[in-house]
Order: structure tokens, then sequence, then C-alpha cells
């Protein structure tokens, strides 16, 4: 098949299951996940808040951002050595898909962002002129390094492969969404002095953890397991977030919101799509990080 034509989501031949036992591995991951980052993020959170004197350092809280990764990437070693890192780097690296599927992973996560900054612009009436071009791929390419390649590598990278082996497309996608959702909490609370502000922005970033879990899962299964074009598609998302949010007159969660019901709307039509299909494999089809 020509890989740059469009494909359809990837058939139960396609993607090849782990060996590591995919409820195991799934738990161990997501312990892994939460221990790395939780004790880090809430001690940083309780000193914000005042609720404790010890400063925790901008780069120790920076790591544990990357815990998803860092997890799997620990996993896949204990498993399988070297040649586990290998496996599951290959699907980071997993370039030779559609065009068309590239377009979709930056366009529409950008644009997405654009048209509700537009709507929100009109909406206060409040004149605040774009920054360069230039700001908005330097957010990209600030943001790729710390935050998108190692969550990725871990949610859709390690952990879906492993629950599309026990569990329809849709479910594996909301579980993940859900568990992704949760592992931002203390990352909320920490990013502000007012708890309500906190939980505001932690409500919009959950729900939008749990849309865009969909959209992803969507994007690995359409692109035959490649983390790369969901590692596009969130790092889009977060740039275009910085870019046309933060930091601008009348900011707050009302933005964020917005961005996670624009988020759900686009991921109606792609449950649908994900629902068509029972299981995307079967027990003894292997999956994208499958050891051959």
């Amino acid at each position: 098949m020509n890989q740059a034509t469009v494909v359809p989501l990837a058939s139960r031949s396609d993607i090849r299951r782990p060996e590591d036992g995919s409820s195991r591995g799934a738990f161990w991951f997501c312990a892994l996940a939460f221990l790395f980052a939780w004790p880090v993020i809430i001690a940083a959170a309780a000193f914000v808040h005042g609720w404790s004197p010890w400063k925790v350092p901008g780069g120790l809280q920076m790591l544990a951002a990357l815990s998803p990764g860092m997890a799997a990437l620990t996993l896949s070693l204990r498993r399988f050595g070297g040649d586990g890192l290998k496996s599951l780097l290959a699907s980071l690296v997993r370039w030779r898909v559609s065009p068309y599927l590239y377009a979709v992973a930056l366009g529409l996560s950008v644009g997405l962002c654009l048209i509700l900054y537009l709507t929100f612009r009109l909406a206060t009436g409040v004149p605040d002129p774009l920054g360069s071009p230039v700001d908005l791929l330097m957010y990209f390419l600030l943001i790729l390094p710390f935050s998108a390649v190692w969550e990725e590598l871990g949610w859709r990278g390690y952990l879906l492969p492993r629950l599309l082996d026990r569990m329809k497309a849709v479910t594996a996608a909301l579980l993940i969404g859900v568990i992704w959702g949760v592992w931002h909490l203390p990352m909320a609370l920490a990013a502000t002095t007012n708890p309500q502000a906190g939980l505001a922005q932690f409500g919009a970033l959950f729900f939008g953890c749990i849309a865009n879990s969909l959209l992803l899962t969507w994007l690995y299964l359409r692109s035959r397991g490649s983390v790369l074009l969901c590692v596009l598609f969130h790092n889009g998302v977060n740039a275009g977030a910085f870019y046309f949010f933060s930091g601008r007159p009348g900011s707050s969660a009302g933005p964020f919101w917005g961005l996670t019901i624009g988020l759900a709307i686009i991921a109606i039509p792609i449950t649908a799509s994900l629902s068509k299909r029972q299981r995307h494999h079967q027990p003894g089809v292997a999956t994208s990080n499958h050891l051959e």
C-alpha cells in the first residue's frame, strides 16, 4: 500500500500485541507515572498556596512533568532491555504517513486555538493584536521537548496499545483521558495562588484531556501507530493555547473551557468512527511497540 495515501483505521492485523501482559503493564505504567510526578508537584503546590515552607526547584518540577515518558522508558528497559527501548522509540519516529494526517495534526490543533481566540476577542472587544508568527513557532519548539514528546511516549506509545489489547478503542481512549486528566490535578493547583482558579482550570484541563484522548487515539490508529503524529497534535494544542491565550487581557479559565468545548465537538464524529470497530486487534496480534 502506498503510505502517502489516506488509509482507514488500523485493522486487526496492523498493530501487534505487547508481550508484557496488557493489564500488568498498564497498571505499573500508571503507578510509575503518578509516583514520579505527584510527590514533587504536590509539594510545589503546597508551597505556592502557603501550606509548606519548602520551595521545590523548578528543574525538579520540570522532570516530574516528564513522568509518563520516564515510566514508559523504565518499564520497557526493565522488561526488554535495549531492544525494548528501541521498539518503544520506533513509534516516536514513525513519520511515513499520509500528508493529510500531518495537516490534521498541525492545522486542526493550532487552527482551533486561533478560531477560539478570535471568538473571545470579538466577544470581549479587547484590542489585542497577535505577536509575530515567529512567536508561535518558538512556543511550538520550546514546548515540544518538555511536554508533548514525553507525555505521548507514555500515554499513546506505551499505555494505549496495552489497553487496546483488552478493550474497545473508545473505552481505551476514555480511560486514558480520565487518568491523564487526574494526573494533571496538582499541576493545575501549582500554577496559581488562587485555589478556585486552579480548580477551574483543572476542570477545563480534565475534560480537555478526555476529548484530546479520543482525537489522539483516532490519529494513532489512522497512522498505524505513529506516536509522532500524536506529539504534533498535542504540541499544536499546547503551543496554540500558550500563544493565543496565556498572559493576554482578560485571560482566565474561560478561553480554556472554550478550547475544551471545541475539542469535544470535534471528538464527537471521531468517537462515532472509533465506535464502529469492536476491537482494533485480537489477542496474539501485535502492537506498535511489540518486540519482534
